[in-house]
């Protein structure tokens, strides 16, 4: 199973950082902009990880989405602060495969 949620740490950075709350806000509870556009929990990879084998899983481990993605698909685990800048932004996705 891959995973791509919020990532805690990457965000704690960023707010550390630039001390801009209003660019966290939505990682730390989606956009709620449609009635499914919301953040319940919060995770890092260490309560990610001990979450999935509590629920048998195995191999927790974190995945590059340059090595999974095919060739220009979008999706959350490219999400990068300054928005697509993937050369020099934050990675702001906590990618995970984990197995069963």
């Amino acid at each position: 199973m891959r995973i791509a949620v919020p990532d805690f740490e990457s965000i704690v950075e960023e707010y550390h950082d630039t001390k801009n709350l209003d660019t966290v806000m939505g990682l730390l509870y989606g956009g709620q902009d449609y009635e499914f556009n919301h953040h319940r929990q919060t995770y890092d990879f260490k309560r990610l990880s001990d979450l999935l084998k509590l629920a048998g899983f195995s191999e927790v481990e974190r995945y590059d989405w340059k090595k999974f993605l095919p060739e220009g698909y979008d999706d959350y685990s490219r999400s990068y602060l300054p928005h697509m800048d993937f050369e020099h932004g934050r990675l702001m996705s906590l990618n995970v495969v984990a197995k069963k």
